[in-house]
């Protein structure tokens, strides 16, 4: 029976796992741990602890038929010098960096949103790839996404994956390619970038064992939970809040509130609004309280509480770091138990902020917040639509990692095919209440946290 491993590189460690085939089957599964270096507006990690990880998960998982990763949009890597081109220049900026805030108003004075909407597809945002560029100056090599790099070092083979191609603002969309036009505007050369591959497509060997582009993190974590259809939403409660809306064709909102991006599935593609608070969100909450966050008490309700999810800024639909959270309504009789159920609504207050502006009409669900039933109560009752979990719910974005590899080698002929075979609903949480009133109300704390942010000089990448 052929084995696959996938693994995930995400903000605090990488995961993988090892799935049997066609049955689907999760064989085993392991982790590791690295540092993020830096405070809020910095968000750095070493590139070499990726390729670490990766390595001894491949080491304890395997031996497999084939190999598939994914990894953190937009967190780039630029390769070092001639003398040791295979090693990456210093650290790795990472998708939650906010330090180039001043470069987005920049992009927008000099090409315009018109060329943007156009050709990327997407309003410039901080943790983007293309302004770690700009902010970067001269000090440029080979550029390549975290996962990317990490199958590099593997395989010794240098290709850039289209799904996250498309996260990095240089990259068009509805054309796939290069977007010569406004990285020319921008005097960013193309040829920093290597040739594109495909998400199945083998692309080099590991110690003899294929290994294929893979794709960009939320894309994985769609295929993961089969979310790879037109129509179908999935979100994702992990460090971040994320929605993400599969279509057949490239859907732009005009003012660009939410992204677009390619989807790891050929003639595919994502709307995809990535709110950056998630479990962060609640972590941070318990800690406040000195709370254990896996026992922390819950209230049935808020009690009129309030709270503003921006403790890093905000991505969708708001696009400023500078931001700042707020709690609202605090009065004499609320306790700790008041304040993170507040949390948790405050961050499906902020989903439902992007859920107006793509849509969906039913979600499946992944990210250890979504474990939670009371959490996914809550977002299923701000949404006011069911939200499912699937058999594969836990395994998130490694799992469909591993389906890219098993399509990679002719196990399934296509994505669809795969996910239609291995994915199915477990459990659905339906709306039981409505927050109508409380959204209301919510939606008076972004104009009140605008209005409080401060001028600060940011850190210079």
């Amino acid at each position: 029976m052929p084995k696959t491993i996938g693994i995930d590189i995400g903000t605090s460690g990488a995961k993988g796992v090892l799935v049997s085939f066609p049955d689907g089957r999760v064989l085993a599964t392991a982790r590791r741990a690295y540092p993020l270096y830096g405070k809020p507006p910095i968000a750095e990690h070493d590139p070499e602890d990726w390729v670490r990880a990766a390595t001894e998960i491949l080491a304890e998982l395997g031996p497999a038929d084939a190999i598939g990763l994914d990894g953190m949009m937009h967190s780039e890597v630029c390769l070092a010098a001639e003398e040791n081109p295979r090693k990456a220049a210093g650290r790795a900026i990472l998708w939650c960096d906010g330090r180039a805030e001043e470069e987005c108003r920049r992009i927008v004075d000099r090409v315009g949103l018109d060329l943007l909407r156009e050709t990327v597809a997407n309003r410039p945002f901080a943790g983007f790839t293309l302004l770690h560029l700009l902010a970067r100056g001269k000090k440029l090599g080979t550029v390549l996404i975290c996962k990317d790099y990490v199958r590099y070092r593997l395989t010794g083979e240098l290709h850039q994956e289209t799904s996250d191609a498309a996260g990095t603002l240089c990259w068009d969309v509805a054309r796939g390619g290069w977007a010569d036009q406004l990285l020319s505007k921008l005097e960013i050369p193309n040829d920093l970038f290597p040739p594109p591959c495909g998400s199945t497509e083998v692309v080099g060997r590991w110690n003899g064992i294929p290994v294929v582009g893979g794709g960009a993190d939320n894309a994985a974590a769609a295929i993961g939970v089969g979310v790879v259809e037109e129509g179908q939403a999935m979100v994702s409660m992990g460090t971040s809040n994320v929605l993400v809306v599969c279509h057949d064709k490239p859907l732009i909102d005009p003012a660009m509130r939410v992204h677009t991006f390619t989807h790891a599935v050929p003639n595919r593609f994502l709307q995809l609004a990535c709110m950056l608070a998630g479990t962060r969100a609640f972590d941070w909450a318990a800690r406040l309280f000195s709370l254990d966050v896996e026992n922390a008490p819950l209230a049935d309700s808020s009690e009129g509480l309030l709270f503003a999810p921006y403790l890093v800024g905000e991505r969708t639909p708001h696009a400023d770091t500078r931001l700042r959270g707020i709690f609202a309504g605090i009065s004499a009789h609320h306790e700790p138990a008041h304040f993170l159920r507040a949390v948790l609504e405050g961050t499906a207050f902020a989903l439902k902020d992007a859920h107006q502006i793509a849509g969906g009409s039913s979600v499946r669900v992944t990210g250890g917040g979504m474990k939670n039933p009371a959490w996914r109560q809550i977002v299923s009752d701000v949404l006011g639509i069911p939200v499912a979990t699937v058999n594969t719910s836990d395994e998130g974005a490694a799992y469909g990692s591993a389906i890219l590899a098993a399509v990679g080698i002719g196990i399934f002929k296509s994505v669809p095919e795969a996910c239609a075979r291995l994915v199915r609903e477990t459990s659905v949480t339906r709306p039981a209440r409505s927050y109508g009133a409380e959204y209301v109300r919510y939606q008076k704390l972004h104009p009140a946290a605008a209005s409080l942010v401060e001028p600060f000089s940011l850190p210079r990448v």
